[in-house]
């Protein structure tokens, strides 16, 4: 009990003195406003602080409350989101705004079990809202609190999450959870690193059980990506239009648009061509194939580059559309399709 309480003080006073300048926090510890705890912990999962901080801002400009929000076309949000990555994350924020705004008359729900019954919200995310927002008390389990956690207690990497909430209501606190819980993020950001943990600093050193044990190097595991293969065909005129075509608004990169790309295969490249456009090659100017390599959170794809300069009436269908570099800004689309305009608009100017 002694250890716990001295826990508890230590990363409270911590908090209050060195916490991050983060612009979804309030100032002097007061709660902070709901509609913007929603929006940051939305783009937080799985993305990091200094990546979100960019697009928060410019986000909360672009749609300052939850009836902005709900009425914006999802192509808007999505555009707006690009370089964010998840992009499920934004369909889903905009259905949860559009329910926040028609059934609970534009107030964000305080009630746990209602925010985890909204789309994208779960269990980690609901906590942090009733926590941060709502001032309530919540066991607030991210990557960064279940590492400090499992390092005091001196806790097995495979520990069961709800074994390791038994230890986590050891520390939390019934006040102040939310400095506490931001506290200990914070200091695991400076201190308690995933990587090379800052341990002859620590002044939590004596109560930690890794701290107190001999250290082993921590090193960081690079896992083998699997790999992934398909077709890309960036069809222009000498206009410098370009076709595109819209994804599917579920799966990887939904509701984007990116130049007609055949499925993604696992292991191999295969013979499963995009039919549509390869029915027409024989008829076309196709210049040799380009390997290009793009790298996703949990896979590496590797996608065939075909630049095919056609006369625009000769390719005219209801899913795809003809876009150029200027109006391409207006559209969602992803980092991959990015690079693929760029390198294909490079590759035709150097051949003019």
């Amino acid at each position: 009990m002694k250890k716990a309480n001295y826990i508890k003080k230590f990363i409270i006073q911590y908090y209050d003195k060195y916490k991050r300048s983060l612009p979804w926090r309030s100032k002097n510890n007061s709660l902070q406003d709901p509609y913007c705890t929603l929006i940051s912990e939305i783009m937080l999962q799985q993305t990091r602080v200094d990546k979100v901080k960019v697009f928060y801002e410019s986000f909360l400009r672009k749609w300052p409350n939850i009836y902005a929000l709900s009425c914006a076309d999802i192509s808007q949000i999505l555009t707006h989101w690009s370089g964010l990555g998840y992009y499920r994350r934004a369909i889903n924020l905009h259905k949860t705004s559009k329910i926040i705004a028609n059934v609970y008359s534009g107030i964000i729900p305080a009630d746990k079990e209602t925010l985890k019954s909204l789309p994208g919200i779960g269990e980690y995310t609901s906590s942090a809202i009733i926590s941060f927002a709502f001032g309530k008390y919540s066991i607030i389990l991210d990557t960064n609190i279940k590492r400090f956690i499992m390092r005091i207690f001196g806790l097995k990497d495979d520990i069961k999450e709800k074994d390791l909430i038994k230890y986590a209501k050891i520390l939390f606190p019934k006040k102040n959870t939310s400095s506490f819980a931001q506290g200990i993020m914070d200091f695991a950001s400076n201190t308690c690193l995933k990587i090379n943990p800052r341990c002859e600093i620590c002044l939590l050193k004596k109560y930690c059980n890794f701290g107190l044990s001999e250290k082993k190097i921590i090193k960081k595991i690079s896992k083998v990506k699997p790999k992934r293969f398909c077709y890309s065909y960036f069809l222009f005129t000498n206009q410098s239009k370009f076709l595109v075509t819209k994804r599917p608004l579920n799966g990887i990169l939904a509701g984007l648009y990116e130049v007609p790309t055949s499925y993604w295969e696992k292991g191999k490249w295969s013979k499963n061509y995009y039919k549509d456009i390869e029915l027409q090659l024989n008829e076309l100017n196709k210049s040799n194939a380009k390997i290009i390599k793009h790298e996703f959170s949990h896979f590496i794809l590797y996608t065939k580059l075909s630049l095919i300069e056609i006369k625009k009436n000769k390719f005219i269908k209801n899913k795809y559309t003809w876009t150029d570099r200027k109006k391409i800004k207006n559209l969602p689309i992803s980092s991959l399709t990015n690079k693929i305009i760029n390198y294909s608009f490079s590759l035709i100017s150097s051949l003019k």
